[in-house]
């Protein structure tokens, strides 16, 4: 050994490993202690830094009380307060700096020898050492920071380097990160990596395994409250909202060998609930004439549950929890879904989950069932949702609060999704019967038509797809046409009713659809469109020269003017509940009560296709087991989150998310204590806001002369014109009136079971009724390659077979074969959304 290499044994071998007080504790011991001082007040605190600084002595410029007694120690100070640092010390640390260079250029030698011979298993265990130092590099200075995934991933790798391929071990967060890449990329992706990167991921069947603990598997039909309530405790929660939607599917029938059951066929609704595995059968012919006469679903309904978060500075994001998922018809009533709200309130109640409300879009169907459940204008006379019930939502609304119409004790509460309300009242802009005018100035789409046509596109930015779109449910039109160019041009234009009316389109998005509108901005938002509804509905109800079709033609749709007042008055209803205390602080993001999550599922659905398939549809039971995928998608997200493990993923999160998450979390923050005194100061305001915008078109004067001019005024003689055609439905029945079915049928009160009496017959039939039954077929064929046609079968898996004859001779046919070969037409389904809907209806 020379005399450099003896020199350089000196220092210890983990010495870049040293960071902090260790380092300097070192430095004092080996160089010397001024030396290790002059490194500790400048954090100097490991290797790399010290290698990196120029000067180290620059410092000592610096004139300051806290480096004064160093410079008296390790420096000559003359009168005129100039230093020279003391040579003993400047050689000391100049030497241990060049001692380190050293070390380091030796250390970059090995490196490099060691990769260029890797022959030898010596030389490789040396390569192995050299990827284990470079995996812990840095990686103690984080102390308060999760340490990056890759430590343990290579790690893990490593050792089953190691290991036979059948005695690959691997680590529950390697698997965990494995399951997440599969379900993201696809599955030929996954076992591209898996086996060109042999041992880095979990085989197939390992994941499989995996998942299936997890156990976040959905069935059709089925309501998942007990998964629900343990992740709301996970995540320390225990308000939520419910929302629910529907989407087109292919139109096919498949068997679920797990529940020996045929997915596909529309389930029989049973007081609102679809019924759990309806279509099982040992029977060909029976399977053969449910093809005939059962409706295929055409739609999937998912039900999901917000939950609102108690703690708004936890590291858990609110995600949606998918409890539900079923085919559908799309034949249900008002009726089916107060019952299943009804169901789905009482079911988290026996929790203690506190069901705050319900968002759908703008279907009829749930209109109608959330302005009974409201009592808003709608009336059942056998429902009665309040009394016996101890846990009602409960304001103390002022007497002179005229202006607002929802009773102030409610079982739940509900609110329309905002961006189907926008576009519903987009659309009704574009409808060739509706004559929409204020006060004889016209509301007229030729305007923005004109101003295309009339102004460069810089001013404007919009086409002539915004305006007259192929699909009706695009909402980024929407935003296009409310745009602030858009406005000052159709002012300047002199369209002042179209103005108006995309103005309150655009209070209408800022209100119920934006996230970063501040919630008490939202607030009055809400109510300046709620009042100028009011004033121009009332403008026309009073003219006399118009007939009541011209009046109804001559405003909004009556369902999306009510479904406006539902969303402000329970966006009123939840603000004074968090006010008093009732309810946590994040159920002001408001924008969340919508069924926008549903959409978000469906879009997710779509988007988990292979990465070489272009097929971005799904029948129902492709959609079940995609929900399958996501659910634990989520759920790991979350876990992951929120935990503090120093190997905790991470995932990517869009940009607008993000903004979306600060804003949402600032809203809640910055909300002062909200009185009923401020809310009111706010509604008023807006009244005098609305007054303002439609006094352009002096309506206003219209409604002096029948005395109309007046906050209180105005409410009351629209309240009174809505109370006098308040709908009143007799054929929703009292839900603690044993859910009766409409058909008076006694055997249909018992939920989860058909309410099909031949059905019910077959179930009470034995299984041995139904083995004997055995369906002849006739064919030229003598043998069934590729097809599930056996003489023969397991005893265990005869469940999941039909006995049949084919030419006189006994066979084994699987169910699932068999729904195919009763399967007629193939339907599909374009991915392009505008003709998907079109197709849906059509299918076979």
């Amino acid at each position: 050994m020379n005399y450099e290499q003896s020199e350089l044994s000196t220092l210890p071998d983990d010495l870049w490993s040293y960071s902090d007080d260790v380092f300097y504790d070192f430095v004092k011991k080996f160089v010397g202690q001024i030396e290790g001082e002059i490194l500790e007040i400048q954090h100097i605190k490991n290797v790399r830094i010290l290698l990196q600084i120029p000067d180290i002595f620059s410092f000592f410029h610096i004139n300051c009380k806290e480096t004064y007694d160093l410079k008296k120690k390790a420096c000559f100070i003359d009168d005129a307060m100039n230093f020279i640092v003391r040579e003993g010390i400047k050689c000391n640390i100049e030497q241990f700096i060049d001692l380190l260079k050293r070390y380091y250029e030796s250390r970059l030698t090995n490196t490099n020898t060691i990769l260029s011979h890797t022959t030898t298993s010596i030389e490789k265990n040396k390569s192995n050492q050299c990827i284990c130092d470079l995996i812990n590099i840095d990686g103690e200075n984080e102390q308060y920071q999760s340490k990056p995934f890759i430590n343990i991933f290579l790690s893990n790798l490593l050792k089953n380097m190691k290991r036979s391929k059948n005695n690959f071990q691997f680590h529950p967060i390697v698997t965990k990160f494995a399951s997440v890449f599969r379900i993201l990329a696809g599955h030929n992706a996954y076992e591209f990596i898996r086996i060109n990167l042999l041992g880095s991921l979990p085989s197939d069947t390992t994941l499989k395994n995996y998942d299936e603990n997890i156990n976040f598997k959905l069935n059709e039909c089925e309501f998942r409250f007990d998964l629900l309530k343990d992740y709301l405790d996970s995540i320390k929660s225990q308000y939520v909202f419910s929302s629910e939607d529907a989407s087109g599917v292919v139109s096919s029938v498949s068997y679920d060998a797990i529940n020996d059951s045929f997915i596909g066929f529309t389930p029989s609704l049973n007081n609102g609930l679809p019924v759990i595995n309806q279509f099982k059968t040992n029977s060909y012919s029976e399977l053969e004439q449910w093809f005939h006469d059962i409706d295929k679903s055409t739609l999937v309904s998912v039900h999901l549950i917000e939950p609102l978060l108690t703690d708004v500075t936890s590291l858990v994001r609110s995600r949606p929890y998918i409890i539900s998922a079923y085919g559908s018809n799309n034949k249900h009533s008002a009726s089916d879904t107060i019952r299943r709200w009804i169901y789905i309130y009482n079911q988290c109640k026996e929790r203690n989950i506190n069901l705050v409300g319900f968002s759908t879009d703008c279907d009829s169907r749930y209109f109608k069932a959330m302005r009974i459940c409201l009592g808003f204008f709608s009336r059942a006379p056998n429902v009665d949702l309040l009394t016996g019930n101890d846990n009602l939502l409960t304001i103390d609304i002022p007497s002179n609060w005229t202006f607002f119409f929802m009773r102030p004790q409610q079982l739940f509460l509900c609110m329309q999704d905002g961006t189907h309300l926008v576009t519903k009242i987009r659309n009704r802009l574009l409808s060739g019967t509706a004559t929409l005018n204020i006060n004889n100035d016209h509301v007229d789409i030729n305007h923005l038509l004109s101003l295309i046509e009339n102004h460069p596109k810089l001013d404007h930015n919009l086409v002539r797809s915004d305006i007259f779109p192929h699909d009706k449910q695009n909402y980024s039109s929407c935003l296009k046409i409310t745009s602030d160019d858009v406005l000052i041009l159709l002012k300047q234009m002199n369209n002042k009713a179209t103005y108006i009316y995309l103005y309150l389109l655009k209070l209408i998005i800022l209100a119920y659809v934006k996230s970063d509108t501040e919630i008490l901005s939202r607030l009055y938002f809400g109510w300046v469109v709620a009042f100028a509804y009011r004033i121009w509905w009332s403008s026309i109800r009073i003219n006399k020269n118009l007939s009541q079709t011209e009046k109804d033609n001559s405003f909004i749709t009556r369902a999306a003017w009510l479904s406006s007042e539902i969303n402000i008055h329970t966006l009123t209803f939840i603000i004074i509940l968090v006010s008093k205390g009732r309810l946590p602080s994040y159920a002001l993001n408001c924008h969340l009560f919508s069924s926008q999550p549903c959409e978000s599922t469906f879009r997710s659905a779509r988007s988990l296709s292979g990465s070489l398939s272009p097929i971005t549809t799904f029948s129902v039971s492709q959609f079940i087991n995609k929900i399958g995928k996501i659910s634990i998608l989520n759920q790991i997200k979350s876990t992951e989150e929120s935990s503090n493990n120093e190997y905790s993923l991470k995932f990517p999160r869009h940009h607008k998310n993000r903004r979306d998450e600060s804003h949402a979390s600032t809203n809640i923050q910055n909300v002062p204590t909200i009185t009923i005194e401020d809310i009111e100061k706010i509604i008023i305001k807006a009244y005098n806001k609305a007054v303002i915008i439609m006094d352009n078109l002096l309506i206003t004067e219209i409604l002096k002369e029948s005395n109309l001019d007046d906050i209180h005024k105005l409410s009351s003689f629209v309240f009174h014109k809505l109370d006098k055609r308040s709908t009143v439905d007799y054929s929703i029945i009292n839900n603690f009136d044993a859910y009766d079915s409409l058909d008076d049928d006694d055997d249909d009160n018992i939920v989860n079971e058909p309410s099909n009496i031949d059905l019910l017959e077959y179930i009470e039939e034995s299984p041995d009724e139904h083995e004997q039954e055995e369906y002849n077929l006739t064919t030229s064929k003598q043998t069934f390659y590729g097809m599930k046609i056996y003489e023969k079968i397991n005893s265990t898996k005869i469940n999941n077979y039909f006995k049949i004859i084919i030419n006189n001779k006994h066979y084994y046919m699987h169910k699932q074969t068999a729904a195919r070969l009763l399967t007629v037409n193939k339907n599909h389904l374009s991915s392009d959304r505008r003709f998907r809907v079109k197709q849906t209806s059509k299918q076979h």
